[in-house]
């Protein structure tokens, strides 16, 4: 819900007519229809084989996107191989905070074709003068001095510290590590949909990787509240009667067994689930294809390792250390150690974007207080907090002065 609200808000400014349907009924032969976008794991956490879907919207002319997950990338079929143009996501499964929403880096791939119209920033491999590797900037459609009225600044960010812990993250683990994650995360999903589907309650998705939805017996809401009590939140979708629950690395067994108990199945035994469950990825839908097969992937899985890798880029750079970065926005924005170290605390790290408005407090109170103080600073009537992104900034200033306009 929260993707289709967003893309909705971006579509608007620039006139785009955002329709919300199911891929059965969609009409690729409709001379309206400029692209579509669909996603696997869904909502509900089912999985699906766009390849069919993507073909006949190549041979029809429409640029098909699918949201994707990235760890779940690493044991199922990747959109990119269904034939898919674009692939987008979140990459904060690799290793960064929920942070009650972001920051996140993102991760947006396309066809060798379209190459030429994305947003921001592309880096590509050539030779120095010497004929060594070396890396340089192949496109950099979001500078103004490049594309002038064509740059995208105002709708991408670079988000490069967050990238950064991210491919820290694929490199310290490598693909096997990153599966092993992602198999352990499965696993304890299909305990959870074992021991629901053997009591009373009724699973919506046969097939998952880590989110499995079910219509709880007794109601949704009643289930929830059963979970509050037992420090444990899920979503209910009021409207289907559903609960979806979904998995990642920090879930225990402790919270599988309690969740079950909560759904009324006496007395849980999580390593007999375990036996018996079924796989809940299809065959067809297994990843055979290999991932992250460069060198640094693969061969530095120690932390006195990863951590000589590190100092190593480091000392390629010209950082703060050695003198003031003369860049724009990137740089005015640059936090003290002071205001970062809260950042580790789980007080404000592991609090998830969908929480409840209660849970969240501590939240909203720092956002009102921060707003205040810019009120004063700045003595404009209200202010609006956006990301820690120019972009972010930029795009909501225009925003503001358009709605002005119709206003």
């Amino acid at each position: 819900p929260s993707l289709i609200e967003m893309v909705r808000t971006r579509a608007l400014p620039i006139g785009v007519k955002i329709v919300v349907g199911s891929v059965n009924e969609l009409n690729l032969a409709d001379p309206d229809l400029c692209g579509i976008l669909v996603q696997t794991p869904d909502a509900t956490g089912a999985l699906h084989d766009y390849t069919e879907l993507f073909a006949k919207s190549r041979a029809a002319g429409v640029v098909s996107a699918c949201s994707a997950d990235l760890l779940a990338c690493t044991v199922i079929k990747p959109a990119g191989e269904m034939g898919a143009d674009c692939v987008v996501g979140s990459a904060q499964r690799f290793g960064i905070p929920l942070g009650y929403g972001g920051p996140h880096a993102a991760f947006f791939a396309v066809r060798d074709e379209h190459k030429r119209v994305m947003p921001g920033r592309l880096i590509g491999v050539s030779k120095d003068r010497y004929g060594k590797l070396a890396l340089r900037m192949a496109l950099q459609t979001r500078e103004q001095h490049i594309k002038r009225e064509k740059a995208t600044s105002n709708i991408c960010t670079a988000q490069a510290l967050l990238a950064n812990m991210t491919a820290f993250y694929a490199i310290y683990h490598g693909p096997q590590g990153l599966k092993e994650i992602a198999e352990e995360i499965h696993g304890k999903a299909k305990v959870l949909a074992t021991g629901l589907a053997a009591s009373k309650n009724t699973l919506v998705n046969q097939t998952f990787f880590d989110t499995v939805t079910f219509r709880p017996d007794g109601g949704a809401a009643e289930y929830a509240n059963r979970c509050v009590e037992k420090g444990i939140d899920v979503f209910v979708d009021e409207v289907a009667n559903t609960v979806s629950v979904s998995i990642d690395e920090a879930t225990t067994e402790g919270h599988i067994v309690a969740l079950l108990e909560a759904a009324g199945v006496q007395r849980p035994n999580y390593t007999e689930l375990a036996k018996i469950g079924k796989d809940a990825i299809p065959e067809p839908l297994r990843r055979s294809s290999g991932y992250l097969t460069a060198r640094v992937f693969n061969e530095l899985h120690s932390e006195h390792e990863m951590m000589r890798y590190i100092h190593r880029l480091a000392r390629k750079d010209y950082g703060l250390t050695h003198g003031m970065i003369p860049l724009g926005s990137c740089t005015m924005k640059l936090n003290p150690a002071a205001s970062m170290l809260p950042l580790s605390w789980a007080t404000v790290g592991n609090i998830h974007p969908m929480v409840p408005a209660n849970q969240a407090r501590g939240y909203e109170t720092m956002c009102l207080e921060l707003a205040e103080k810019l009120k004063d600073i700045t003595g404009f009537a209200a202010v609006s907090l956006q990301p820690n992104s120019g972009a972010n900034g930029e795009y909501a200033g225009l925003r503001c002065i358009s709605a002005y306009h119709e206003s």
